[in-house]
């Protein structure tokens, strides 16, 4: 689901999308196996999926329309609601009513973290929009230091715990505060777009293998605080690696339209590979059961490429989903949606 405003899609970013979603997918697969320093420095690694795809947010910028709120419902609800019918119908189990009506309540009490809080952050980012926009590059460096402050400094330095694991609206718009800012204020040139593709590399595999050897052969004292530092969404190593990563994608010229096909389905492989009904059977049992009877090492490429055919599978689901949707014209419902509550707004309006 691409939710940002109406520009050309750069096909650099939309690879990036789709190899966020992968990160994110097998790090969800990698909690299948036995906690351990090697694990723990491996996803601190894998972490990186979320604040990419926020800074992939805030850098084109989210312009929020009730038509892309209404198909973002359409689309959580649809797998929240058809996923867990078919864990029912798959394990025989017993309906409960309130699981049922969680599967309709996408921006609230529902099964993803993430998309309650994107939600939340697609809604208030025209505020966020107009207020960049009045900004200098001075004030919104300041601003940028302010939620360092709220982000870092009180939730991974001071550590309260309220802000330690970075789960918050908050994050996700000191986030999307940065995508802006490398859009707005740090363009790459033509000129410096090699140098600073080698750089950013470098960054990126300087502040991986740091997170990683800091995490396994270290003691356990120096490496719960490297842990602390480069494994929550809110740590200053994870925003680093993230920003990195970003920036090797910014500097790669690419136009694929079959790129940007599969990374409108991007989110789609996140709301069914980690739907809570489905996922125990889905990954978690059968990761866990290879583990038992297999080698480490023959585990990791298992997983590697379990999660791919997850990913592709995922896609192909939402292919026919919306090839389905177009078929039985249900857009219209989409529309009669957006139309009435258009109507509503501006009688609202006019009192």
């Amino acid at each position: 689901m691409n939710m940002t405003n109406k520009l050309p899609r750069e096909s650099n970013l939309e690879l990036l999308r789709l190899f966020s979603m992968l990160l994110i997918t097998v790090y969800h697969f990698s909690g299948a196996l036995l906690p351990s320093a090697t694990l723990s420095g491996a996803q601190t690694v894998l972490h990186i999926g979320v604040v990419c795809f926020i800074l992939i947010s805030g850098y084109f910028g989210i312009k929020t329309k009730i038509k892309g709120l209404i198909r973002l419902f359409g689309v959580i609800a649809f797998y929240g609601f058809s996923l867990y019918v078919v864990s029912v119908l798959w394990n025989g189990d017993a309906w409960d009513k309130m699981t049922l009506f969680r599967s309709f309540l996408p921006f609230s009490n529902n099964f993803y973290w993430f998309i309650f809080y994107y939600a939340q952050l697609y809604l208030i980012a025209p505020l966020l929009n107009k207020a960049i926009e009045r900004m200098s590059r001075r004030d919104l460096l300041l601003t940028l230091l302010v939620f360092f402050y709220l982000c870092i400094y009180i939730g991974i330095i001071w550590y309260y715990n309220r802000y330690t694991a970075g789960k918050s609206l908050l994050l996700f718009i000191y986030i999307y505060l940065i995508g802006r800012y490398l859009r707005l204020y740090s363009p790459i040139a033509e000129s410096t777009r090699r140098r600073t593709l080698r750089r950013s590399l470098c960054a990126w595999a300087a502040i991986a293998a740091i997170a990683y050897v800091g995490c396994v052969f270290t003691p356990p004292t120096v490496s719960g605080y490297i842990y602390r530092f480069s494994f929550h969404y809110n740590s200053p190593l994870l925003i680093l690696m993230a920003i990195a990563v970003f920036n090797v994608f910014r500097c790669i010229k690419l136009q694929n339209k079959t790129i940007n096909w599969m990374a409108t389905s991007a989110l789609a492989v996140y709301l069914i590979h980690e739907h809570p009904y489905i996922k125990e059977q889905l990954y978690v049992a059968p990761i866990a059961h290879f583990n038992s009877t297999h080698p480490t090492a023959l585990t990791i490429l298992f997983i590697i490429g379990y999660a791919l055919a997850i990913f592709f599978t995922c896609i192909l689901i939402d292919k026919i989903r919306g090839q389905t949707v177009k078929l039985l014209h249900l857009e219209k419902i989409s529309e009669a949606c957006e139309k009435k509550i258009e109507q509503i707004i501006e009688y609202i309006k006019k009192k």
